[in-house]
């Protein structure tokens, strides 16, 4: 049986690696953003170095990227991505 402790280890990772990829997509949208290219998600995925899959398993940032990310979708991403993170860190 895996003991409580194990679960909670794996529960705190799992919220860094978490708080990492929305780092890491945050930081890439803002280079991104000044250069005025359509930003697309395999260019942020590339960028960033997160999968692409990552973009589409979250409905409300996939809803963001239908077509091409406007500079108004981009903030709102950037929104998302800060509302997310403090969901995060508030549970830690």
């Amino acid at each position: 049986m895996i003991s409580k402790k194990k679960i909670l280890s794996c529960q705190n990772n799992a919220k860094k690696k978490r708080l990492t990829t929305l780092e890491k997509v945050e930081i890439a949208l803002k280079a991104l953003s000044p250069l005025k290219i359509p930003l697309t998600v395999a260019k942020l995925a590339t960028v960033s170095g997160v999968s692409k899959a990552w973009f589409y398993n979250d409905k409300e940032i996939k809803e963001l990227f239908i077509g091409r990310l406007t500079p108004e979708g981009a903030n709102q991403l950037l929104y998302l991505i800060e509302v997310k993170r403090n969901i995060v860190k508030s549970n830690f």
